[in-house]
């Protein structure tokens, strides 16, 4: 049997060194088409450890009113099967609507002067445990019809394009 001291020490430092991951932002997807417009993501800044200012927004439908369009922002940390929802599930239910992130965050664009806010800042916490991680963004936006007395319906649900951010340095 033959040691090599040397070996050992420098093996077990070795998977101790961290490969710091390169922040970035990826589109996966394509937005639909609404006759109210088309519902995009937009990103501002990269998703880097410790960014507290990087923020995602939207562009499209949205309004307050008996019509509302409201914008809901969908994060996940997987993507589904590329699902699109059947255009018989509303009664002017677009084609090529694809909901591709997971629902596990789902956050409803509060009300604004007139429309809903459209832009949430989500602060990357600087933490070593988070370099590499993947989380990815869509927005959805619900056209809902309200008349003067009730009840209100809900017309159809649209998809921005996804994207996919890799948290990093």
């Amino acid at each position: 049997m033959i040691r090599l001291p040397g070996f050992a020490l420098a093996f077990a430092v070795l998977p101790s060194i961290a490969i710091a991951q390169a922040a970035s932002i990826s589109t996966i997807t394509t937005s639909c088409t609404t006759p109210n417009g088309t519902p995009t993501i937009h990103h501002q800044g990269l998703p880097q450890l410790g960014n507290q200012n990087f923020s995602i927004s939207y562009t499209g439908p949205n309004m307050l009113g008996t019509l509302m369009l409201r914008p809901y922002l969908v994060i996940g940390f997987n993507v589904i099967s590329p699902s699109p929802i059947p255009t018989t599930m509303f009664p002017a239910q677009p084609a090529n609507c694809i909901l591709l992130a997971r629902h596990d965050i789902v956050w409803a664009a509060p009300e604004g002067h007139g429309t809903y806010i459209d832009l949430l800042t989500l602060p990357i916490p600087n933490s070593p445990a988070l370099n590499g991680g993947v989380f990815y963004a869509q927005w959805i936006t619900v056209h809902t019809q309200c008349g003067i007395v009730p009840p209100c319906w809900n017309d159809w649900v649209a998809t921005s394009d996804t994207l996919a951010c890799t948290i990093g340095v």
